[in-house]
Order: structure tokens, then sequence, then C-alpha cells
């Protein structure tokens, strides 16, 4: 047996999005907005969202930062055009691979909302790297993902025994892995453990450069 897992139906998730996301979702901006604001000046700074598709953070950051240009990058089609809907001047989505990503602008923010936890340990790191590639010097990163602290597992647990669980390639990361490749393009700035959406998550961010 392939011990492989099967890959998230992004096509389903973009039409029917986990059950607790719309509870969770306010949380982790609400967090991410707070520890940005003490490292990002307000306005005018161009952002990249890695695995942006229908971004649900979108709007909140162009109140908050006023991006000049804010950029996704996702394959789906579906997330694409949900995104494109609610895109305003100076937004746009890249369709394709991240990792095949060769374009010369390098954003002052670049933030992912659980998205480095759907590749395997090397792929995770090789993504994780490419978020500075795309950044400039200087600049920051934000990334959050799932930790398998409690009560993820358990509800995880529950959520897969009812099938209502659709991430199968959705692997919990530690602060340890993350920063492993991390610190080896920036400094760290600031890592919170995120409880309150339940799915409990890691928040880290970096200055690139040190």
């Amino acid at each position: 047996m392939s011990s492989i897992p099967e890959e998230t139906d992004w096509e389903a998730y973009y039409s029917a999005p986990f059950v607790l996301s719309r509870f969770t979702r306010r949380i982790t901006e609400d967090l991410a907005v707070d520890i940005l604001k003490k490292y990002c000046p307000k306005r005018g700074v161009s952002i990249a969202e890695p695995g942006g598709g229908n971004s649900f953070f979108y709007e909140r950051f162009r109140r908050e930062f006023a991006p000049d240009v804010y950029t996704i990058f996702e394959q789906n089609e579906s997330g694409i055009r949900l995104f494109m809907k609610k895109a305003a001047h100076g937004s746009q989505a890249v369709q394709g691979d991240f990792l095949e990503f060769d374009g010369d602008r390098s954003f002052d923010l670049t933030v992912s909302f659980g998205f480095i936890e759907h590749f395997t340990p090397g792929k995770t790191a090789e993504v994780i790297a490419k978020h500075f590639s795309v950044t400039r010097h200087g600049g920051l990163v934000l990334m959050t993902f799932p930790m398998n602290l409690f009560p993820y597992p358990q509800i995880r647990r529950c959520a897969e025994k009812f099938r209502l669980w659709h991430f199968p390639d959705e692997r919990p990361l530690t602060f340890d892995e993350v920063q492993k490749t991390a610190l080896q393009y920036g400094s760290l700035l600031e890592k919170r453990i995120n409880r309150k959406i339940l799915l409990t998550q890691g928040m880290m961010l970096f200055r690139k450069g040190g």
C-alpha cells in the first residue's frame, strides 16, 4: 500500500469550504494584522500570497495596509476566479506552481495561510525558501500552519471519522521544522500558537536578511 497521501481536492474546497473556516478566518486575520502592524508600514506595500486562491484575507489586508500591489500565486482556476471577482486595481493572480515562478518582482511582504503544510517535508522546505526568494531584502515573511497540539488532533480525528475532513495531505508542522529552513534566509521576529481557532495553528514572522 502506498504511503503517499491523497491530494486535497481544492476544486471541492472552493465550492464548499470546511465548516469551521468561517469561524477561524477572522481570528487568524486579527492575529496576523496585530503582529504585522508592529513591523509593516501601513500604506503602499507590495504583498504576495502563495496559495491565495479566493484569498479570505485580501480585503482585510487592503483596508489595513493599502497595498499598491497584491499578487496571489495559485494553480486552481476556481480559486483564481473567486479572487478576481473581488480584486481591486493593482491586484493580480499568477496561475501555476509557486515553486516555478521566476519573475523579477520582489515583494515587501509575503504571507501564506495554511499552505506550506500540503507538501512532503522536502517540498515544504523548498516552498518556505521560495517565500523568501520572492521577498525583497529587509521584507517580511509570515506563514501559518497546523500544529499537532491539543485540540488539533482530537478535532481532526473526529472530522475524519465522520468524513468531514477534506485535507488528506495536510501535515502538521513544528516551529523547529519551519525555522530550520527559514533561518537560513532571515531572522525570526514573532512566533505564536493560536489555539482559539480550535484547529491549533502556528504563526511565524521573519525578516529577510536578518
